[in-house]
């Protein structure tokens, strides 16, 4: 799963690794929609490259998606005939509202929950760079370890909190959190085996919850330690999400949708 949000209408909307976007509703679980991102929205130029990722707004109506060339080289090909296309489009009519372009290469991609920002990086690179959705461009580029013995080897899925002041990350199988202002990672959490698969914030900004799988777990964000681990998702959680205004988490994977009432009790 590439991406899960939970809209305030009780529905559910998902983009799965191939880019099939899929529509559920709360009440039965079965999806509503299935179609593919490349037949829903223009790619505006895009011919030649490959969609990598996508990240859907909190309304679920706009989808952020990021293509690359990398399939047309290989690694020894200079810097600068990588390139990828960050497109911001609406999921109704199919239009883009804006484009980013810029050398390297990107495979994972977060937006803010205020639609504002957005951030792409890729798992094989030790950076990931800020993008202004509301202004156009690129804002900054961030790497970075936290000790001289971590080294970061590459960006895994992300996640903003409320305030755009933390972004969280999967970093070599563990989970970094990054502080916007200053662009270093102030802290690590580490215990899901194998790796995470995706995370997010609760809307409180206590927790940050991510899911693998193994479990999905949630982390205490003013302790900076482990909260509470639930299984029993059948083969494991690859995408979570909060619904808005509620402590309800739900989790998606292997075309199934799995609902906790509890994952976020006090």
């Amino acid at each position: 799963m590439q991406d899960l949000v939970i809209s305030g209408d009780d529905e559910v909307v998902s983009v799965d690794n191939d880019g099939v976007l899929l529509r559920w509703q709360l009440t039965d679980g079965e999806p509503v929609e299935r179609v593919r991102l490349a037949e829903r929205c223009v790619q505006d130029a895009a011919e030649g490259l490959e969609l990598r990722c996508s990240s859907l707004s909190r309304s679920g109506r706009e989808v952020l998606m990021v293509w690359d060339n990398r399939e047309r080289f290989d690694w020894n090909t200079p810097r600068e005939q990588h390139l990828t296309v960050v497109m911001l489009a609406n999921l109704d009519d199919g239009s883009v509202r804006r484009r980013f372009q810029f050398e390297g290469h990107c495979n994972r991609c977060a937006r803010s929950s205020d639609d504002r920002f957005a951030a792409v990086g890729d798992n094989s690179e030790p950076m990931w760079v800020l993008l202004d959705l509301a202004q156009g461009g690129a804002a900054r580029i961030f790497s970075g370890s936290i000790e001289s013995t971590y080294k970061v080897k590459g960006i895994g899925e992300m996640a903003f909190d409320a305030e755009c002041r933390t972004l969280a990350s999967i970093v070599n199988e563990d989970i970094a959190l990054w502080d916007i202002a200053s662009g270093r990672i102030v802290t690590l959490f580490r215990g899901h085996d194998p790796g995470p698969s995706d995370l997010c914030f609760s809307a409180d900004g206590r927790l940050l919850i991510s899911g693998g799988r193994d479990a999905v777990r949630t982390w205490n964000l003013a302790a900076l330690r482990p909260e509470a681990s639930f299984r029993g998702h059948p083969g494991g959680a690859n995408g979570v999400a909060v619904l808005p205004g509620t402590r309800l988490v739900a989790s998606a994977g292997r075309g199934r949708l799995v609902c906790r009432s509890k994952a976020l009790t006090k």
